[in-house]
This record gives C-alpha cells, sequence and structure tokens, in this order.
C-alpha cells in the first residue's frame, strides 16, 4: 500500500512523506479498508494449471456439438432460413477478454451489417460459461463485474424460452468481483448480448470449483449441459420463426419491457 501510495505521489509530483499529503493518506487509509476484497482470490493462485474442465471447455464441447446438430438439420433439409449461425470458440477471456475483443475488431461489420440496412438486421450473442450446475443457472443481463450493461431484454427472452421449457433459470445482473466473460464484448460491438452461466456466486463455502485443480469432469452437473443444448436450439427456432412470421424480435421496442413467451416442453429426444 506504501508503495502504491508513494508511486501516486511521484505521479501527482509530491515528494514528501505519505502522512503529511492528506490526498495520500486518505488513498492508503482507503485501500487498507478495502483490501480484505481480495482475499477470495488467494485460492486461485497456484503453481499448477487449472484443468479448466467447466471454466470453460465444456462450453467450447457444447459448441462443436451444436454445430454438428445445425449441419445434420441442414443436410437433412430442415436448413435456416432467415438466421445465420456463427459458432466461436474464444481464447485469452482471462487475461483481460482479449480472444473475443479481437474476433469482433475484425468481424463485427459483416455480422451486425451484412451488406443489408443495419436497421433491419439483428446480431446476438449468447455466451456460455462456468455451466457446473443446473440449480445456479442464470442469464447475465450485466458483465464485468456488474459495470457493463448487456441486453437485459435478450437475456429475459432466453429465461422466458427457458421457464417455458420448464426449466428454472432466471435473468440476473452480474455481482461485483466475479469477472467478466467473453459476452462483454459482444456488447461493446454492439450485439446483444448475455452469458449463460452455472456457479454459485458466493465463495465463502468454497463451492466454487473454476480456476482451481478440482475442476475437473466430475464438477460439472450433466443437467446443466442438457438445459443449455436444449435452450440453444430452442432459441435459433424460436427466432428463425419470428422473423418467418414478421414479429418483433428481442431486439426492437424499449430494452426493459419484459416479455411473455410460451412454449412447450421440448423433450430430452
Amino acid at each position: 500500500l506504501l508503495v502504491v501510495a508513494l508511486s501516486l505521489g511521484s505521479l501527482w509530483g509530491l515528494s514528501g512523506p505519505v502522512w503529511e499529503d492528506p490526498l495520500l493518506l486518505a488513498v492508503v487509509g482507503g485501500m487498507t479498508l478495502v483490501w480484505p476484497l481480495s482475499l477470495p482470490l488467494r485460492k486461485f493462485y497456484t503453481g499448477e494449471v487449472s484443468p479448466g474442465a467447466g471454466d470453460n471447455l465444456v462450453s467450447s464441447c457444447i459448441a462443436v456439438e451444436l454445430s454438428r446438430y445445425f449441419a445434420a438439420r441442414r443436410r437433412r433439409g430442415g436448413a435456416l432460413q432467415g438466421t445465420r449461425l456463427v459458432f466461436a470458440s474464444f481464447d485469452g477471456e482471462e487475461a483481460g477478454v482479449r480472444g473475443s475483443r479481437d474476433w469482433f475488431s475484425r468481424n463485427t461489420r459483416p455480422l451486425v451489417y451484412n451488406g443489408q440496412d443495419p436497421a433491419e438486421v439483428l446480431a446476438f450473442h449468447f455466451n456460455m460459461d462456468c455451466l457446473f450446475s443446473s440449480q445456479e443457472l442464470a442469464l447475465l443481463a450485466t458483465d464485468a463485474n456488474g459495470t457493463q450493461a448487456l441486453s437485459q431484454r435478450f437475456a429475459s427472452y432466453c429465461a422466458d424460452i427457458a421457464q417455458g421449457m420448464g426449466y428454472d433459470v432466471h435473468s440476473q445482473k452480474m455481482p461485483f468481483w466475479t469477472g467478466a466473460t467473453d459476452a462483454l464484448e459482444g456488447s461493446r460491438a454492439g450485439l446483444l448480448a448475455t452469458t449463460l452461466m452455472g456457479v454459485p456466486w458466493d465463495d465463502s463455502a468454497g463451492a466454487a470449483v473454476y480456476h482451481t485443480m478440482q475442476d475437473i469432469p466430475d464438477a460439472i452437473d450433466i443437467h446443466a449441459l442438457e438445459i443449455a443444448l436444449a435452450l440453444c436450439i430452442k432459441l435459433v427456432q424460436t427466432l428463425e420463426n419470428e422473423y418467418a412470421e414478421g414479429e418483433e424480435s428481442p431486439g426492437t421496442g424499449e430494452e426493459e419491457t419484459p416479455l411473455s413467451l410460451r412454449f412447450s416442453r421440448l423433450t430430452k429426444r
């Protein structure tokens, strides 16, 4: 804390002792009060590399399986007519969402505009991260420790679809001090973005295994993967049908307007 305070002092052109400058003294005092917030991060520091099964290899696996599903559907004559799908697995998420930032910087324009009138083209980013528990599944309306707004309307739209299928999935804001997901860069690029997560937010009981050596396949609830797969398929089909019928999509109207949708349960088949 003293080194940080002295560094700030040098930037401000001050050379006297910390205790002689009220501003630096306030900085040191404030940092002293908030430093316990960093204690939960201690368990994330290790000389070993986490296996990363749930954070976030499982989401990459789901993307692969979904691409196989929709490719097989196209071969059987069931190709989507009004919806283009892009499956992406980003690197560098733990190092400041660098992979998704780079990808969106190079691909946003063809995604959002696609040579058409921007007002008539909608792009959605359905992101998945830490799908450990089916009991904790939630769709995020904010990101980056709750400081960056995602699409509340799209998150509620997806939650309504899941609930209509009989799944207990809700939308919520990301708590402070929980990091960021790749939906952050999708939102900044102008897409309607949300992240599906299935992890307990309270680490006080040591329930979370991400970033630890316990992040192995056995830590993943298989039912959470079933819900994620079913929700993605139903979401794509719902958007496809609404565009075909000319109905209002989740990107139009007021952002905070709730949607009331009903769907029949999707069978495991």
